[in-house]
């Protein structure tokens, strides 16, 4: 089917037009959206990517968006802009919420440790703009950190740390007895907060 038609018919709410345009350009809007967060520096979860993908299409879709394109020649790169917007929303509002998945992934990996206060100080429901660039910090620290693992360690410590895997499950998927998956996990989990404390002490 021509775009032209195509975007009319889903414009004209036809199910299977829809269907067909969701099928067409859903990995474009995966693109866009990992690509806006990516520039931004933003350490994202694969749920985050699925519901701002929900999102631009509900837009698409429940709102009615797509008649705001008067050049129809022009969706690709017109869905790449609404896509990154879509992301840069979602990327604010996150930052507005409490905690933050970064100062989560902090305060999982620091766990009782009192010496470092850095999420204490950034409990606020709405962060000042100097509060987020802390948080921007924090999350470019984690990411930096977490990088300067062995592969296997940052496979390990993310399906824990990011994935919400227990440690069964990664034994499963790693083939590793669940000992040595509990084992390795309190020493990666040792070897980041040792990292994020000297890196810290300069932020």
């Amino acid at each position: 089917m021509e775009e032209n038609e195509l975007i009319k018919l889903c414009i004209q709410k036809n199910t299977l037009a829809w269907n067909e345009f969701v099928t067409r350009y859903s990995g474009l809007v995966y693109w866009a959206i990992k690509n806006k967060l990516k520039k931004w520096d933003y350490l994202y979860h694969p749920e985050d990517i699925e519901e701002i993908h929900q999102n631009v299409f509900f837009a698409l879709w429940g709102k009615n968006k797509l008649e705001q394109l008067k050049d129809h020649s022009k969706i690709a790169s017109w869905l790449v802009i609404i896509s990154g917007n879509e992301a840069i929303d979602y990327l604010r509002y996150q930052k507005a919420q409490t905690p933050p998945k970064a100062i989560s992934l902090f305060e999982n990996i620091m766990q009782k440790d009192k010496t470092l206060t850095i999420a204490d100080t950034l409990s606020a429901k709405e962060p000042s703009p100097s509060s987020l660039a802390e948080i921007n910090e924090i999350e470019k620290i984690l990411e930096d950190t977490i990088n300067g693992l062995s592969a296997k360690e940052r496979i390990i410590i993310k399906l824990n740390l990011l994935y919400n895997k227990k440690y069964r499950e990664i034994s499963e998927i790693l083939h590793m007895p669940v000992g040595s998956v509990s084992t390795a996990v309190k020493n990666i989990k040792l070897k980041l907060k040792k990292r994020l404390k000297e890196k810290i002490q300069t932020f």
